[in-house]
């Protein structure tokens, strides 16, 4: 599947929908502190301005903008598909055909809109980016700079 055909796939579904699903295929093995903690990054890249000049950013504008942008979130990836990726595409064709989902996808749903409605704080003191504790080295992009939240099995980075 090509870029293009992943987001006519996707197209039907609303932000809140597109956070879910990317919170269900990064962290759904996480407990609820680490789900949120992951949102939370997400949410931080949404309400960031990087240059203050009102134009689109590199990684995105709006919820389902960041949470699709081409290799930010692995398991959307589609030339280098991760491990989730197929559950994840079985997930948002479930969710786009309104049958019953998993309860852990409904979990990364609540989550979703509590993080996208502002009613879940901020739980990784404005972290904008994360990677799984077993990367190792550490990405190149996290290696000039101090970790500033753990939850779960995720370390989160202020950059």
């Amino acid at each position: 599947m090509t870029q293009a055909a992943l987001l006519k796939f996707l197209a039907p579904l609303p932000d809140d929908a597109i956070l879910g699903l990317t919170l269900y295929g990064e962290a759904r093995g996480e407990p609820i502190e680490g789900i949120i903690a992951v949102g939370c990054v997400i949410r931080n890249r949404v309400l960031t301005d990087l240059g203050k000049d009102g134009k689109p950013d590199w990684w995105g504008e709006g919820y389902k903008g960041v949470c699709l942008r081409p290799f930010q979130f692995s398991v959307w990836n589609v030339k280098d598909p991760d491990a989730n990726h197929e559950t994840l595409m079985l997930t948002a064709a479930q969710l786009i055909a309104k049958e019953a989902m998993p309860p852990l996808f409904e979990q990364c749903a609540w989550c979703a809109l509590g993080i996208s409605r502002g009613a879940i704080l901020d739980t990784v003191k404005g972290a904008n980016h994360y990677h799984h504790v077993a990367m190792k080295p550490r990405p190149l992009w996290a290696q000039a700079h101090a970790p500033v939240a753990r939850r779960g099995a995720h370390i989160f980075y202020r950059l």
